[in-house]
Parts: C-alpha cells; sequence; structure tokens
C-alpha cells in the first residue's frame, strides 16, 4: 500500500512524465489515420487550427478539413497502403515518428504523375509533431521523395550529366570497380 501510495504521489508530483506515453499514444493514433484513410479521429487528436506540412512537396494544410485532405489525397492514388512505424520519440509539447509507407501508385497523382505506374515503392519519412493542450497543433512530414520518384519510374537527371536511373530498389553499395551512387 506504501508503495501503491508513493506512486501515485510522483505521478502528481511529475505530470510530464504521465504526458509523455499519451504523447507516443497521439503520434501512434496519427499515423494509424494515415494507414487506414479514416479520419474521424481527427477531431479527438488534433487542434481546430492545426496545421500540416507536406516540405519536401511545398504544401501546407489548414484546420482537420485541410489535413482530411491531405490523407484523402493520397489514398486516392495508393493502394494497399501500409505504415510501418520505426521509432516514435515523444516529450511533453513534441514528438517525431519515423515510419515507412508502403504502397502501389495504382492511380495518378493529381499534379504530379499523370498515368497510373502500377508500382510498388517503399516511402522513408518522418513527422515531426509539436503539441498544443494535449492535442497536434501542427505535423510537418520530411519524405524520401527521390527514392520515391524513381521507384515509380522516372529518370532524374542531375547537373553535370549524371543521370539516376528508375529503380524499383533503392541503392545498394557499389560493387567493386564501380564508382558509388552516393555524393
Amino acid at each position: 500500500m506504501r508503495n501503491l501510495i508513493f506512486a501515485v504521489g510522483l505521478l502528481l508530483a511529475c505530470p510530464a512524465a504521465a504526458q509523455v506515453p499519451d504523447t507516443e499514444q497521439l503520434v501512434r493514433r496519427l499515423m494509424q489515420v494515415w494507414a487506414s484513410g479514416d479520419t474521424s479521429a481527427l477531431a479527438e487528436i488534433t487542434t481546430l487550427d492545426v496545421v500540416y506540412d507536406d516540405v519536401p512537396n511545398r504544401y501546407r494544410f489548414e484546420g482537420r478539413e485541410g489535413v482530411k485532405r491531405y490523407v484523402t489525397h493520397v489514398h486516392a492514388w495508393a493502394a494497399e497502403l501500409t505504415i510501418e512505424v520505426k521509432r516514435v520519440h515523444a516529450g511533453q509539447q513534441v514528438a517525431v515518428a519515423e515510419w515507412v509507407l508502403r504502397a502501389v501508385q495504382a492511380r495518378p497523382i493529381p499534379g504530379r504523375v499523370p498515368v497510373a505506374t502500377g508500382q510498388r515503392f517503399e516511402l522513408a519519412g518522418l513527422t515531426l509533431i509539436e503539441l498544443r493542450e494535449g492535442r497536434i497543433a501542427r505535423a510537418a512530414d520530411y519524405l524520401d521523395v527521390l527514392g520515391f520518384v524513381l521507384a515509380l519510374g522516372a529518370r532524374v537527371e542531375l547537373p553535370g550529366g549524371v543521370v539516376l536511373p528508375a529503380t524499383a530498389a533503392p541503392p545498394g553499395p557499389a560493387k567493386p570497380g564501380e564508382p558509388s551512387a552516393s555524393p
């Protein structure tokens, strides 16, 4: 009984420690929204004025309706979508999630890819999250866009004539006698 009273007292004295698991749960619930496409949980986990930035594509989505449009947009062209959360680091007011999204580009991506390639891809990313009053107030996605477009079949020409060919798999280490693809 003395241990129970001590534990309760410790939690009351250190509320920040008790909130960190809740922060991780918020992050995991956000990742579940992405995996399922079901945006109904956004009302419980985000602020009314939430802002969601797709940093590499330079898009900003404002408010819950904006975030719903972002999630719905991805599910409109991606089939068989899954998200594997690799790590979550959560604090009282900030969190970061490292994840891998796997899907098939089954339909055109409006404004980007006018055809359905049918290509499977893996998209590695990080989501940086800021909290306010126990809800997500801002999220920002940082994505491996180059790996994504190469997996879809794009060929990227760099200054100086270097061409990154389309690939269905991430590049591995160079073979003996071949130049490295790394900068």
